[in-house]
């Protein structure tokens, strides 16, 4: 008789243990999931086609003030564009088509608005949107050139290349663009060191204090950076990358 009732108290126990932890287990209260992440906010802008006038429409170079540089095209004809976006509850464009030689495009702004491309085979400079631009000549016994980026300081990188020659004649060339009297005048072209292939120089940063800029590029089968220093007599020459 004590054997029976203790075997029958050590089974509501045991039952009581189970019940216990099973609500322990299953009766808790989850916690609330997380609310799903909001979709990100953003706007993308149109730029101004003329009201579809244009097509394959290109934007290439924006500076800090929201001012795009590009290219368009016109029935067949490439055309250098310009752009300036401005906001303040609605963002807007308006398109400047710059002054230039057929087949043009414009490749690069700075902050003071000074735009480069090319236009008819030759490296352009345009002091604004404005401007007539003014031409950046090829490297010697070249015929062809073209300006991709421009800082800051007015130094411009680029290429020159001839015509028939391939990619394999196309070398990175450097120019400087100095205001004299508020007229630009151009110092250059500046060949950038290089193996005798392919090369190409694509982005200039800002100028330090030493006159000296970083050229961005490659030679290849390798990516480089170059330096060129600006000097106090307007012109640009090769220079080391400071360390």
């Amino acid at each position: 008789m004590n054997r029976k009732r203790f075997s029958v108290g050590l089974l509501a126990a045991v039952a009581i243990v189970a019940v216990t932890l099973g609500a322990g287990l299953t009766g808790a209260p989850k916690p609330a999931s997380a609310a799903p992440p909001k979709a990100p906010s953003y706007t993308v802008v149109r730029l101004d086609d003329a009201n579809g006038a244009y097509v394959d429409v290109f934007a290439i170079g924006i500076n800090d003030s929201g001012q795009v540089v590009g290219s368009l095209d016109d029935g067949g004809l490439r055309l250098a564009a310009y752009w300036q976006v401005t906001t303040g509850g609605t963002i807007r464009s308006t398109l400047t088509i710059l002054n230039a030689a057929p087949a043009a495009t414009a490749n690069g702004i700075n902050d003071s608005g000074e735009i480069v491309g090319a236009g008819n085979g030759l490296a352009r400079y345009w002091s604004g949107p404005g401007a007539n631009p003014i031409v950046l000549p090829p490297l010697p016994g070249y015929d062809l050139s073209n300006a991709l980026a421009i800082n800051n300081d007015g130094v411009i990188c680029g290429t020159s290349s001839i015509t028939g020659g391939g990619q394999q004649s196309v070398r990175p060339t450097a120019w400087r663009v100095n205001l004299v009297d508020g007229s630009p005048v151009v110092w250059g072209p500046v060949e950038l060191p290089n193996s005798g292939g392919e090369s190409r120089a694509n982005s200039v940063n800002d100028t330090d204090v030493d006159g000296i800029a970083l050229v961005a590029g490659y030679v290849l089968p390798d990516a480089v950076v170059w330096g060129v220093q600006s000097l106090t007599d307007g012109s640009l020459v090769v220079a080391s990358v400071p360390e």
